[in-house]
C-alpha cells in the first residue's frame, strides 16, 4: 500500500508539473537534430514552447548522422537511427 501511495503523490506532482503548475521552466535546453528536420519541423513548434516559457532558451543544434549525447553536444538528440 505504500508503494502505490507513493505512486499516487508522484503521478499528480507530474501532472501538475505538466499542466503548468508550480515552478517555472527555465534554462536553456540544446536539442540536436538533423538539419532539415530541425528547420522545417522543430523550429516552429519550438517557438511556441518557448512563448509559453519566457525563461526558457532553446538551441537548436544541426548533428551529423552519426551523433553522441556523451560529449555533450546536445542535451536532447532526435536522430532517424538507432542510438549507438
Amino acid at each position: 500500500l505504500d508503494i502505490a501511495e507513493r505512486m499516487e503523490g508522484d503521478m499528480i506532482a507530474a501532472r501538475s508539473t505538466v499542466a503548468g503548475e508550480g515552478d517555472d521552466v527555465s534554462g536553456t535546453v540544446r536539442i540536436g537534430a538533423p538539419d532539415g528536420f530541425g528547420v522545417a519541423f522543430l523550429a516552429k513548434r519550438l517557438g511556441a514552447l518557448t512563448a509559453l516559457h519566457r525563461e526558457l532558451t532553446i538551441q537548436l543544434v544541426p548533428v551529423p548522422r552519426s551523433f553522441s549525447l556523451s560529449r555533450r553536444e546536445a542535451d536532447i538528440a532526435i536522430t532517424v537511427e538507432r542510438p549507438t
